[in-house]
Parts: C-alpha cells; sequence; structure tokens
C-alpha cells in the first residue's frame, strides 16, 4: 500500500472528477472495503484467478506482491499483458471464489451503499491504455446483482501513481462476484505489450 500526497480522479462514464481524500484513505463518513490493500493483508476480497480469453492465461502475468517502487513501503499489483499474444485483447477479473463466473451457486459479496470504487494505478512506461470493471456477471443466473458492469472508459496512464473514482451511489451491489477488473486492447496499446501497477483498491462503504 502506498502513502502518496497526490491524488487526482478522471472524468468519464461513472467517474466523478474532484477533490479526492488523501491517499490511501476513503472520505468522510465512508471505511474502506479493501480488494486489494497489500500482498497478504486480511482484509483484502477476491482472488485474482479469471483471465480473459479463455486460454490465455500464459500472456497475462500477475505478481501480487511486487515491489518496483522502491520509493515506498508495501507492495502493489503488476500486470504484464501480451495483447499480441491472446489475440487483441485480454484481461485479469478478480472473483469471489477462484474461477467463479456466476453460472453456479457460490459466494458474492454485499456492497450495498458502495458510493465510490477507487484505486491507483501507473505504467511502466506512460501512456498505457486500460479499461477498469467490476461487476461483470450481470446475465450470469448466480451472477452480480447490477444488470450493467461499473466502467471507467478508458484510461492513459502516467509513470506516476494517480488515484482514480468511479462512482457507484445508485448501483444495485447487493450481491458482487466480481469486485474489480482490467482489460486492455491493441487499439489502444498498439505495440501489443503493456505493464501496469495497481494499488489500494477499495470500495467506500456507509459506516
Amino acid at each position: 500500500m502506498h502513502r502518496l500526497p497526490r491524488a487526482i480522479a478522471i472524468a468519464g462514464p461513472l467517474v466523478l472528477a474532484s477533490q479526492l481524500p488523501a491517499a490511501g484513505s476513503s472520505g468522510a463518513g465512508f471505511e474502506p472495503w479493501w480488494v486489494y490493500r497489500d500482498a497478504g493483508a486480511s482484509e483484502n476480497h477476491g482472488s485474482w484467478t479469471n483471465i480473459i480469453p479463455a486460454g490465455a492465461g500464459e500472456h497475462v502475468r500477475v505478481d501480487l506482491a511486487d515491489r518496483s517502487d522502491l520509493s515506498t513501503e508495501g507492495t502493489e499489483v503488476r500486470l504484464d499483458m501480451n495483447l499480441t499474444g491472446a489475440g487483441w485483447c485480454c484481461g485479469i477479473i478478480v472473483a469471489s471464489e477462484p474461477g467463479y463466473w456466476g453460472d453456479r451457486p457460490g459466494m458474492g459479496f454485499s456492497l450495498r451503499g458502495a458510493q465510490a470504487l477507487v484505486f491507483r494505478a501507473r505504467g511502466l512506461m506512460g501512456k498505457e491504455r486500460i479499461r477498469v470493471k467490476a461487476a461483470l456477471s450481470g446475465d450470469q443466473p448466480f451472477g452480480d446483482s447490477a444488470p450493467l458492469p461499473l466502467d471507467s472508459g478508458w484510461i492513459e496512464l502516467g509513470t506516476e501513481w494517480r488515484e482514480f473514482r468511479i462512482l457507484t451511489a445508485g448501483r444495485d451491489l447487493s450481491r458482487v462476484i466480481t469486485p474489480f477488473a482490467v482489460i486492455a486492447n491493441d487499439k489502444h496499446n498498439p505495440s501489443g505489450r503493456l505493464t501496469v501497477f495497481l494499488d489500494d483498491i477499495r470500495y467506500e462503504l456507509p459506516r
């Protein structure tokens, strides 16, 4: 987990551009529900197991304990994506259970009342473009309760950490089986490869 003084947001679908709380914290009246706080943290939720498309596992590398940023303590998530090898796009979905897509009964998280999905991101080289989503399995019989996914739109990353916030107020998050996902494609990343880092991934829930 990184404690950085600068925090910004992007404009886009379900995203508010405004002054954000201090790095790694939640706004007044809210408490964090962590997808990822630090490697091995007891507060973490979900499994980083669902790689898309099917069969692209060798083209998406996930390191949940990366320490590339020597200027800070703690760990971050590192994603290395080979879009050329995977076809034209690939990504990783955090699931409530390993390999779970909502096609059968299984565990889900209740995030009722959540106001925002907040995360930090940076790229290895800069100009990497990713799309963050959540609640992707609304079309499955035991999937997410939200009929449509949360969606950041396309985000262009720099080499410095930035904080992003996707508004979730008013969305039905009474059952969430896919609390976080990252995808990329070759249209937005013509080099065919990218490395991105993620940290402090959390929902803001009412206290």
